[in-house]
């Protein structure tokens, strides 16, 4: 893998915001796929669509601690973390929905940790 010797001026006009646009395209990738499916009518194999929404938040949640691990890419996984923190909001009346978006968010959250930079 390569490294890009970027001082902090080039990572905060550059990569930050370019990770956190592919946050929300990712985030916008599953709520159109959601949608898509939707306007189809498609049955979910018969899951229920509770259930279905629990799937594609561990689905997401993969791909976010994918990134995590692999790039280190902290304003990324954040962007997710704020999408479950609102999904667990809006959902608030659906715990099979909202519990697992705001433990997912928390787990992501946590998983940043090591991530983090640190002060030299």
């Amino acid at each position: 893998m390569w490294t890009l010797n970027l001082n902090s001026f080039e990572k905060w006009c550059v990569l930050i915001p370019f990770s956190i646009y592919l946050g929300w395209i990712t985030v916008a990738t599953v709520a159109n796929v959601t949608a898509v499916l939707s306007y189809l009518r498609w049955n979910g194999w018969g899951i229920a669509p509770a259930n279905w929404a629990v799937i594609m938040l561990l689905v997401s949640a993969l791909v976010a601690g994918l990134v995590s691990r692999t790039r280190r890419d902290v304003a990324y996984v954040l962007v997710i973390v704020w999408a479950f923190t609102g999904i667990a909001v809006k959902h608030q009346a659906t715990s099979i929905v909202a519990i697992p978006a705001a433990m997912l968010a928390l787990i992501l959250a946590l998983s940043l940790i090591p991530v983090a930079p640190r002060r030299r």
